[in-house]
């Protein structure tokens, strides 16, 4: 069974991984592409190559990291997770719009009912 993409990005939020890029201190979306150098610090792409242009040493804790990064799975995750939890609200969002023009159509259909039946007093 699949779990909730809501559940998963709560459940994802208290694992210690930063939620921001540690240079531009961006929050991480769709187009970040996060990187993590081999001491476990966590960039988006587009800095830890900028940087990297300057020197090989991490940004954060000048260890030398000789321009080498990999791609951080688990913040790409998160970020996969946290856009499908958005899809899924913005549906149940749209499924409620719905459901109200629904109801709205529904009450105005039995009321125009109500008008067409003749009963009780009329006015003549």
């Amino acid at each position: 069974e699949m779990e909730d993409p809501a559940v998963a990005a709560k459940r994802a939020a208290g694992d210690g991984l930063p939620f921001a890029c540690l240079i531009c201190r961006e929050p991480w979306h769709k187009k970040s592409r996060p990187v993590v150098t081999k001491c476990e610090h966590y960039f988006c792409e587009a800095c830890a190559l900028s940087h990297a242009a300057k020197t090989r040493r991490c940004f954060v804790c000048s260890e030398q990291t000789n321009g080498i990064f990999n791609a951080a799975k688990n913040i790409q995750e998160k970020i996969d997770l946290r856009e499908a939890a958005s899809q899924a609200e913005v549906a149940d969002a749209t499924q409620t719009e719905e459901d109200i023009i629904a109801e709205y159509e529904a009450s105005k259909a039995k009321e125009q009912r109500r008008g067409d039946q003749s009963g009780g007093w009329a006015i003549i």
